[in-house]
Parts: C-alpha cells; sequence; structure tokens
C-alpha cells in the first residue's frame, strides 16, 4: 500500500511538471500571455499552475486572484437566472417575448431574396432560451447590418457618459425591431437572444438584471468577484486583453466589442446577458459546483434538482438542429437553455456522454468554457477554461475530439443556406484551444483528471 502510493505521489508529481511545461512553452511562444490551470477531485483541488502574465506592460504575472472578462460564459448564468423565474411562476417558456417587451410585438422577417414580411408567429422565451429566434450577432446579411449598427450605437453611448446611454431594456426592445434571420423556431444562430433574456429577467423581476444576478446568484454563492463591472478597487486585478499571433508580439485590445466597455471601470447602462460578466476562477467554480449539487452549493438552494436536469436536457428539434450542425467541430452536440448539450451520438462523436451539461464558447475566443458530468454520482467533472483575447474572431475556434485525436476548425456559416459553406482558419488562428488540448490529453491520461473527474481550465490567453 505504502509502495502504490508513493508511485501515485510520483506519477502526480511528473504530470504536474508536463502541464507546467506546457503552459511554460505556451507563453514562451506567445501562443497566451499567461495562463492558469486548477484541477478539483472529489471536491478536492488537485493541481494549481500558472504562467506568465496578467499585464505584459507591467509584467504582471497572472495570478489566482485575477479578473476575467467572461464574455458568452455569462450566457449559462443568464439561463439560470431565467430558471428561478419560471421556477418561481414568474414567467412561463411559452409567453411570448413581447408579454415583457413591446419592442418584440409583429416581428418581420429577412428572406433569402432579400424582401421583409411578416413573422408567421411571434418569438416565444424558448426561442431565445434555445437561440431560434432568428436574432444574430452581425454579419452581412440585413440582420446582422441592422444588428451591427445597434451595437455601435451602444458603444457610442459608451463615449458620450459613463457607463453608456442604452438600457438593458432598450437595446432589447430595439433589437425586437431588427428583421430576424429565419421564422422564429425554424433553425438555429448564435446571436443575441441571451441579451433579451437579461432584458426578460429585469422587467419581470421589477429588478435591474444586474441586481437580480446579485441577490439570486452571486450573493448566495458567494460569488463576490463576479459583476457586469469591476470597481476602482478591484480594477488592478482585471486580466489585459490582448490580440495574440504565435512569433508575433501580443497587441493589447482596447475596442468596446459588443457594446461591452472594455476597461469595465463603471457599471454599465447595457447589462449584457450574453457577454458582459466578469468573474474569477474560483467564483466561477461556485457556480458550477452548484449545477454539479444539482442546484445547491453550501447549503444554499439556488434550484431545484429536476430544474437543473432540465436547464442541460434540452435539445434542438431536427430542422433547428440543422442550423446548429453548420459549426464544424460540435458534432455530437445540440443547444438549449443557452448552453451547448450532448444530443444521441455524442458518445461517438465528441468528446463527453450522455446526461453531461455543457457550455463551450461557439466561436468566441475570448471567453470560456465549461463542461459538466453527472451520468455517474460518484464520478463527475466540471471543467472551466477562461479566455482573454481579441474578440473581434468572435465566430473563430477550433475543438479537440477524442474520438480522433485531431484539432478540427469549427466557426458559424451563412445559416440560410441548405448547403453551407464551412468557416476555415489560418493557421495562426486558435493557438489557445491547442494549449487546451495539449492539457486535455495529459490529464485525461491519468488518474489526477480523467474523463468523469472534476477538473477546472483557467486559461487568460488574452
Amino acid at each position: 500500500m505504502k509502495f502504490r502510493w508513493r508511485l501515485e505521489h510520483t506519477m502526480e508529481q511528473v504530470i504536474k511538471k508536463r502541464l507546467q511545461q506546457v503552459m511554460d512553452a505556451s507563453v514562451a511562444k506567445g501562443e497566451t500571455p499567461g495562463c492558469l490551470l486548477m484541477v478539483i477531485k472529489d471536491g478536492e483541488e488537485q493541481v494549481y499552475l500558472e504562467s506568465g502574465y496578467a499585464d505584459i506592460e507591467a509584467k504582471k504575472p497572472v495570478s489566482r486572484d485575477n479578473i476575467f472578462r467572461l464574455y458568452s460564459m455569462s450566457k449559462p448564468i443568464t439561463a439560470t437566472a431565467m430558471m428561478i423565474l419560471v421556477e418561481r411562476g414568474i414567467v412561463d417558456l411559452a409567453d411570448p417575448v413581447s408579454k415583457y417587451l413591446p419592442g418584440f410585438r409583429n416581428p418581420v422577417v429577412c428572406t433569402a431574396d432579400g424582401k421583409i414580411e411578416k413573422a408567421e408567429r411571434e418569438i416565444l422565451l424558448e426561442d431565445i432560451m434555445n437561440m431560434t429566434s432568428g436574432l444574430t450577432y452581425g454579419g452581412t446579411d440585413e440582420t446582422g447590418r441592422q444588428t451591427d449598427a445597434l451595437f455601435q450605437e451602444v458603444i457610442h453611448g459608451l463615449k458620450e457618459e459613463n457607463g453608456g446611454t442604452i438600457s438593458t431594456v432598450e437595446f432589447a426592445n430595439r433589437l425586437g425591431k431588427v428583421p430576424l434571420l429565419y421564422q422564429p423556431g425554424q433553425s438555429w444562430s448564435y446571436g443575441t437572444s441571451a441579451d433579451v433574456v437579461g432584458a426578460v429577467i429585469e422587467v419581470a423581476s421589477g429588478m435591474r438584471f444586474g441586481d437580480f444576478l446579485k441577490k439570486e446568484i452571486f450573493e448566495p454563492l458567494g460569488m463576490n468577484d463576479t459583476d457586469f463591472w469591476v470597481p476602482a478597487e478591484k480594477q488592478d486585478r482585471l486580466a489585459k486583453v490582448y490580440d495574440c499571433r504565435e512569433g508575433q508580439p501580443s497587441v493589447r485590445y482596447l475596442d468596446n466589442n459588443l457594446g461591452i466597455q472594455n476597461d469595465m471601470a463603471y457599471r454599465p447602462a447595457y447589462e449584457a446577458g450574453g457577454a458582459g460578466l466578469a468573474s474569477t476562477i474560483d467564483d466561477y467554480a461556485k457556480f458550477t459546483q452548484m449545477l454539479l449539487n444539482g442546484g445547491t452549493y453550501n447549503g444554499v438552494q439556488i434550484l431545484r434538482p429536476t430544474t437543473v436536469k432540465f436547464l442541460g436536457g434540452h435539445t434542438l428539434s431536427a430542422v433547428q438542429q440543422a442550423g446548429f450542425d453548420n459549426w464544424i467541430g460540435l458534432e455530437g452536440f445540440s443547444y438549449g437553455n443557452l448552453m451547448r448539450v450532448p444530443c444521441g451520438n455524442a458518445g461517438k462523436q465528441g468528446r463527453v456522454r450522455l446526461g453531461r451539461l455543457a457550455w463551450m464558447l461557439h466561436g468566441s475566443r475570448a471567453g470560456a468554457e465549461y463542461d459538466i458530468s453527472d451520468d455517474d454520482s460518484e464520478k463527475r467533472c466540471r471543467n472551466v477554461y477562461a479566455v482573454q483575447e481579441d474578440p473581434k474572431y468572435y465566430f473563430q475556434r477550433i475543438t479537440f475530439h477524442e474520438s480522433d485525436s485531431q484539432v478540427r476548425p469549427s466557426g458559424p456559416s451563412d445559416q440560410t443556406k441548405k448547403v453551407p459553406e464551412k468557416k476555415q482558419l489560418n493557421e495562426s488562428d486558435g493557438t489557445y484551444e491547442q494549449i487546451a488540448v495539449k492539457l486535455r490529453r495529459i490529464l485525461s491520461k491519468t488518474d489526477i483528471c480523467s474523463e468523469t473527474d472534476v477538473c477546472y481550465f483557467s486559461v487568460s490567453r488574452k
């Protein structure tokens, strides 16, 4: 028994050394300014490693208390907030969005030939929770152009007044007048739906969206460093954002992407449910542990177990799935309640099993990802992977599939076409995901963190 303990202990030290080498090499190559790795198994921290800088110019090393912009990792928190209202009977997912936001009355759709026609039905709350609303982020079509223009107004407001001039609810009501990409419920598109969810929560609860999150989620879980802004006394902990290209100097990114103030120095008028939050690795660990526990953390219940199961159990219909399948690298997955979820063949094609809650940034190279597995009560997994990088590459990412041991490019395509042209990546794109691939490969072959163990990743690729 003593020999076995010594052997296991030695192997753990070897693995930790290999992980540190991967992280150090990535920093040295310029793939990332800095990265953190935390592994938690059976509720106990097994590994914590760090490498590189949170601020290159100041030569400030990354640290565990760094605050990261969550970007699209805000979406699972927004979805959880909506489920709180559903549990209390305040909203119903079958409600039309226009019940809370009048700007969504009488929606219109932009057809493939550019004509504007009346939508066949109203957008429902379940549509914005599943991203089947017809809303999207920017693009070259009419929907994308008008959405881009609205974001530019939000960004302009940030220059006029600290925190901006356009509120969460005003943004959503104006978004409701933008022609939809397709008929509600008839496809899937990654976009502004989560921002509309935040506005609905604000109206239905009678509280500002950020105040609701603080009262119902952040304070009960002890997530003291999570918010839509970073006050002055915490600004020195906020990781800087960089455009990183291997072999090239990292360049600070200063733009206010998606209407989100880059320095996060003031509470924003527009609190973006899809991309606006900032947090620490330890704060987000508490949130994911709550989900893993079936809605409870440290004796505090946020959601009921059945609600958590519903939160991670919805999948798209066949016609909607066709839109989601335009994303290379997400084979075996579907989407629901602002989260990526496994569908019937996920165990064969993807890298997770049935019964797993999962979220991955579908294209954001500035944010994070997590996976939660609860298919075995004795072997459950949490993965958190945070990134801080130039968000202008919003629709570029690569994904690792253990089934074929290859890194494959992924990204959305024109979802109005039956045979979409898949988006490809340049060799210089996606290096932070390659770091994750290397770390996963090492961890998946050890007892420290197998596919069904508890594990967090946080990489500050800015």
